[in-house]
């Protein structure tokens, strides 16, 4: 497993004090990728090759969200790679070790060039780390979209602050934007998120909100051809 520590600041918590679904997110996404990093064959491949990992699903399970000044542990691990996908676990702990937030999620080898997936090759996907899948539910990486129509949100487009290093909208914004729509009261303490095409800066996306059950949210966040950028649920576990 790769550990980094963090310790929740000013800008990481909300107006009660608690860590906020997108620092949430850039917690585990930092610990991903300082991962990657550590994999020295596999980071060579993607660099030599021009590609890189794109997440395509993640489930976040909120078991309690740390608060300002608190110093927490954030863990990862691949538990399976295929050709074209891999899966890790990623979780945060509080000071006693204590997991308070838990996540998997699925990541595509992608073609930086060509905007394909890529098959890995079996020397570099085996000589990857891989740890024990941890002790969590798990529920599918695809989300079934409501049959009951959803309300039309106002739409916004990608500003250049959420940008990530491939010039694409980061995937912890996709979830700030949706949580901008569902209603203040609604505790959530399960996050789905599931990625479909990568929006670029000053691309419009059009967001619609469900709410097909009363412990759920849906949000889609589409373009102007309705093809889905990224769905998001929010719910109580």
């Amino acid at each position: 497993m790769f550990t980094i520590k963090r310790t929740v600041s000013i800008s990481d918590v909300d107006g009660d004090g608690a860590l906020k679904l997108g620092a949430m997110s850039d917690f585990m996404l930092a610990c991903c990728c300082f991962q990657m990093d550590s994999e020295k064959d596999f980071s060579a491949y993607l660099e030599r090759e021009h590609c890189a990992v794109f997440l395509a699903s993640r489930q976040i399970d909120i078991i309690r969200r740390p608060c300002y000044g608190e110093t927490v542990t954030v863990r990862t691990g691949v538990f399976d790679c295929m050709s074209i996908f891999g899966y890790r676990n990623t979780f945060i702990f509080d000071e006693s070790g204590v997991p308070v937030i838990k996540s998997f999620s699925a990541g595509a080898f992608v073609s930086l060039d060509r905007g394909r997936p890529i098959r890995l090759p079996d020397a570099v996907r085996l000589a990857l780390t891989v740890d024990e899948k941890a002790d969590m539910d798990y529920l599918p990486r695809k989300i079934a979209l409501p049959d009951s129509a959803g309300e039309t949100m106002p739409d916004f487009r990608v500003r250049r602050c959420q940008l990530d290093a491939n010039n694409h909208m980061n995937s912890s914004r996709y979830l700030e934007e949706a949580e901008e729509l569902i209603p203040d009261n609604f505790q959530y303490s399960r996050v789905r998120v599931e990625y479909k095409h990568q929006a670029k800066l000053h691309a419009r996306i059009f967001p619609t909100l469900f709410r097909p059950a009363p412990e759920k949210y849906v949000v889609t966040l589409n373009d102007g051809d309705n093809a889905s950028h990224a769905i998001v649920e929010f719910s109580r576990r």
